[in-house]
């Protein structure tokens, strides 16, 4: 029977311990091999809005959801109203 062990290295990247059955007299196993595990990238959204300074653009990081980064800025910008948008962030590392 093939065992299968998980490992979660220092850099936050999970891999998969793939340890074939043992095959010979003396029990000596197969070569074992690291295998990643390959996750679906999750999408992260942000909520960004230009202040008065200059027009520079402020955030608010990080939300799991459309709907959570909606339900934050209506709450955060609904009296009185400001324009924003939310965007889909770039790259996130959990």
């Amino acid at each position: 029977m093939t065992e299968k062990l998980t490992c979660k290295m220092s850099d936050g990247t999970e891999w998969e311990v793939v340890i074939p059955p043992r095959d010979d007299i003396y029990g000596n196993p197969h070569r074992c091999y690291l295998k990643p595990i390959e996750r679906e990238p999750r999408e992260w959204w942000s909520v960004v809005w230009n202040t008065k300074e200059r027009g520079a653009r402020q955030s608010q990081h990080l939300f799991k959801s459309h709907d959570e980064a909606a339900r934050w800025a209506k709450l955060a910008f609904g009296s009185p109203p400001i324009e924003y948008d939310i965007i889909k962030a770039r790259e996130v590392i959990e």
